[in-house]
């Protein structure tokens, strides 16, 4: 099951569109072609901010968890990685 969102805001901000809905994808096919879509990418990202929702129990840990898992890995410095990575063991 999938959950997907949008939402659009003028530039003057008075109006602001929302749009939501659930829905249930089809089967993994049995060969997965690269560069993924636009649309597997998000559906990745989402099986794991769940999967992550789920093991740490409390959805509040997921960007600090995330934070640290690529601070340092894909920056240039490595500076901020204990700052970042302190929250997430304590």
């Amino acid at each position: 099951m999938y959950w997907w969102h949008h939402v659009e805001s003028t530039m003057d901000g008075g109006i602001t569109t929302s749009v939501n809905f659930w829905y249930k994808a089809g089967p993994t096919p049995s060969h997965i072609k690269y560069p993924l879509t636009a649309q597997q990418k998000v559906a990745v990202m989402r099986n794991i901010e769940r999967m992550l929702g789920e093991a740490l129990g409390d959805h509040r840990q997921i960007g600090p968890l995330l934070n640290c898992i690529t601070s340092g890995r894909y920056t240039e410095t490595n500076d901020d990685v204990e700052d970042s990575c302190t929250e997430i063991n304590q």
